[in-house]
């Protein structure tokens, strides 16, 4: 696709909705570096015991997965979960040609392939640096949900990552897909954070969403400044020159019930997801 094509996709039509997304952030390895064997959860400083939620564990992350904490936010963290399964594995093939590490993607129900995915030509240093740094923040969101949830985390469902046609062959394309996902996490995440609170994880999902805030502003200005028209997101807000920062008219992120998020991101998933949400 070239600049200043329209992406035309499932995401182009308006939602009916939800879903919450996203576990927080914390730098896990580096970039295509990421292995199977090596994937080690490490500190950026700043207030790391408020990262880690308590709860019983399965050793497929860290700590303890579930304790004191009940089912329905179980379920809502098992649906953030297989967002953050599409956003890491999308960026993953982006930027290093190869999926995320299979032993971060299984789990409860239907574990399923990936197609679809390839290398995308990101030459210009900025969107490249900024791919990057998307694929490690997701992949960190994924350990970490995985280790909260623990024996409850579901497997990763089948992803086509193809499904809008588009998405690797050009940087206009990666830019058009990226802005649709996390326009979508940031609403997902934002609906969400409701049904969390009184929860000994809404710290940690308030932190994923500013984390996905950022990654929404970053790539809807890289958008407007490559004049790349990417699908009309959920809340009919497409990144422009007058359009920078989608907000509702009192100056609110725009938020989304799992529902619409599902309606958003189905095309993607071909066999459906796992868990109580789909």
């Amino acid at each position: 696709m070239d600049k200043g094509d329209t992406l035309a996709s499932p995401i182009d039509r308006p939602m009916e909705g939800p879903v919450s997304r996203r576990s927080l952030l914390r730098t896990l390895g580096g970039g295509a570096a990421l292995t199977a064997a090596g994937l080690i959860l490490s500190g950026c400083g700043g207030d790391d015991e408020h990262t880690f939620i308590p709860g019983p564990g399965n050793g497929n992350g860290s700590g303890n997965g579930g304790g004191g904490i009940s089912q329905s936010v179980m379920d809502v963290l098992n649906f953030a979960l297989q967002l953050e399964y599409l956003e890491a594995t999308f960026y993953s093939f982006a930027v290093t040609g190869n999926d995320i590490p299979a032993n971060i993607t299984t789990g409860a129900g239907a574990q399923g392939a990936v197609s679809g995915g390839a290398k995308a030509p990101l030459s210009d240093s900025l969107i490249a640096a900024t791919a990057q740094e998307l694929y490690q923040d997701e992949v960190n969101h994924v350990v970490l949900l995985r280790s909260v949830l623990g024996a409850q985390a579901v497997a990763r469902p089948a992803i086509n990552l193809a499904a809008l046609g588009v998405g690797f062959g050009s940087e206009a394309e990666f830019l058009g897909v990226a802005r649709a996902l996390e326009d979508t996490g940031v609403a997902a995440y934002g609906g969400a954070l409701g049904a969390l609170l009184g929860s000994s994880v809404v710290d940690t999902a308030a932190r994923i969403f500013g984390v996905e805030a950022y990654h929404a502003g970053n790539i809807r200005y890289q958008a407007v400044a490559r004049g790349v028209n990417s699908p009309v997101n959920p809340i009919g807000q497409p990144p422009s020159v007058n359009n920078l920062i989608p907000t509702t008219d009192n100056g609110l992120t725009v938020t989304l019930s799992p529902q619409q998020v599902i309606n958003i991101v189905k095309a993607f998933f071909p066999n459906g997801l796992n868990g109580n949400i789909k």
